[in-house]
């Protein structure tokens, strides 16, 4: 009798399922993905939201999340986000400059754009480096349907492609990504519930962000219908207005009252 050994495979379709059950709804994935740039140490967070524009060929939708953190280099892009449920933030706790207390589910972003849209661009230009930055495209609905000489459909099978790029980047530092072919219908519950989700990440008073140190600045932009937009910052704005109690008192040359 002969022992040997065999290996695990992973379907590719793990990659849809997995979107699915651990993040579950539009809102949540797209918080996550703000998390993620609060963990990047951002002060700042962009959405730019246009679930209507076309893209041509029955595609449709497009939503924009770009930050100014500290961004990825290709090492990075290659051992921890095209690593699913990689556990790098179960050994770091805190962020690299500001050490925020990370606030981003392990391995969940790239879930949670799977999860959002069919396709992503993704655009990083790290924080230190020697000026090279890096662009990826991926085809989710090709990458779960790829196989591999075999016909089986391995996730270890599936090609991403990238660029290192040494010309000018598009911003300073930080991740851009386009969500392109948007897969399920936002409303204005589901504008409701993302502000539910990201509000806590903001300072309270966000008149004084830009007084506040870098490590406390966190600001959380938002951009596309007139619509969608005040439906997000009336959520963002009405959790401030929820009080259990009001202290008023003075502070005079080192006497509170």
């Amino acid at each position: 009798m002969t022992k040997s050994t065999i290996n695990f495979s992973v379907d590719a379709q793990l990659l849809q399922e997995l979107g699915e059950r651990l993040v579950g709804k539009p809102a949540m994935a797209l918080a996550e993905l703000v998390k993620n740039a609060y963990d990047a140490d951002a002060t700042f967070v962009e959405i730019s939201f246009d679930p209507d524009k076309e893209l041509g060929n029955g595609r449709k939708g497009e939503i924009v999340v770009r930050d100014d953190g500290h961004g990825m280099t290709f090492e990075e892009f290659r051992d921890f986000w095209m690593r699913v449920g990689t556990v790098h933030k179960t050994r770091q706790t805190t962020s690299r400059y500001f050490h925020r207390i990370l606030t981003g589910s392990k391995g969940v972003g790239r879930l949670s754009v799977q999860f959002l849209a069919n396709e992503l661009e993704l655009k990083t230009v790290p924080r230190e480096g020697d000026g090279a930055w890096l662009w990826s495209y991926v085809d989710w609905e090709d990458a779960i349907k790829v196989k591999d000489a075999d016909g089986v459909r391995d996730l270890t099978s599936v090609s991403v492609e990238y660029e290192i790029r040494s010309d000018r980047p598009p911003f300073g530092h930080g991740t851009e990504l386009r969500l392109l072919d948007l897969k399920q219908e936002w409303n204005t519950a589901s504008l409701r519930e993302l502000a539910r989700e990201v509000w806590w990440l903001q300072p309270p008073f966000r008149k004084e962000i830009a007084s506040l140190p870098p490590e406390q600045r966190f600001e959380i932009r938002f951009r596309g219908a007139e619509d969608a937009f005040r439906e997000f910052q009336e959520q963002l704005d009405a959790v401030l207005k929820i009080q259990m109690a009001r202290i008023v008192g003075t502070y005079h040359e080192g006497v509170t009252n």
